[in-house]
């Protein structure tokens, strides 16, 4: 059976799109969150969160770490306005992020600029308005990026996912010397399965692959492709999979 996401309800940079969390942004996103002073989840939920606010020439800055399923996050943003803090919900706006998914096969680094950022530490969500999202895979000669935005989209922390519910998400694979591969996401989510897959979900996925700097093919792939982090898949791996969904 593929496997499904529900469209999560909030505005959740949702966190289709992470890669990839994002989504990647979305894994690192919804890893941390914001206060003026540490501040821990809930008793009983499934992720630990520890943030601190500072002040410095720039404005605001946060540095928050916790954890995720099967692994840990950092996030690092920076705002020129205070950074509001009601009840365990956290607002920024703007706010530019970079952070770290550290997974037991791979670390996968992202960034996130966006008008608006509300981190609800109650119930480990994010909610972006008007955002870019992007995270980055390495292995070897091969790198996977992804980068999502739209006008409002989220992340949730158990599982790691990320929603564009109106929005764009494209994944590149790049295979040096040989070709690269792009997934064009309309509208759909992005899940950390286990640890190690990414499960990009979405109504419609385009991929478009290229050999040795000559164009293969276009195609419309299924409702749900799954990568893995630990292997990424060769270009004509990830077209039969597409072919195959």
């Amino acid at each position: 059976m593929k496997p499904h996401l529900t469209r999560l309800s909030f505005f959740k940079l949702n966190a289709a799109s992470v890669l990839s969390a994002l989504a990647v942004a979305i894994l690192t996103l919804s890893a941390t969150l914001l206060s003026s002073a540490p501040a821990h989840a809930q008793t009983g939920s499934p992720v630990t969160l520890q943030c601190q606010i500072n002040t410095n020439d720039a404005g605001y800055a946060l540095a928050c770490n916790g954890t995720i399923p099967g692994g840990s996050g950092v996030l690092n943003c920076q705002s020129p306005n205070v950074i509001s803090n009601s009840h365990g919900v956290f607002a920024a706006a703007p706010v530019t992020c970079t952070g770290t998914a550290n997974l037991p096969l791979t670390t996968i680094p992202g960034t996130l600029s966006t008008t608006a950022l509300v981190i609800d530490t109650n119930n480990g969500t994010a909610t972006i308005d008007q955002g870019t999202a992007t995270l980055t895979v390495n292995q070897g000669l091969s790198s996977l990026t992804g980068t999502c935005q739209g006008a409002a989209f989220s992340a949730s922390l158990s599982p790691p996912t990320m929603s564009v519910p109106n929005g764009t998400c494209s994944i590149a694979l790049n295979v040096l010397g040989v070709g690269n591969a792009t997934l064009t996401v309309q509208n759909g989510s992005i899940s950390l399965v286990n640890g190690s897959t990414l499960s990009i979900n979405s109504p419609g996925i385009t991929l478009t692959t290229a050999l040795l700097g000559v164009p293969v093919t276009t195609v419309s792939c299924g409702s749900s492709i799954p990568i893995s982090l630990s292997q990424l898949p060769s270009v004509s791996d990830l077209l039969t999979l597409c072919k195959g969904s």
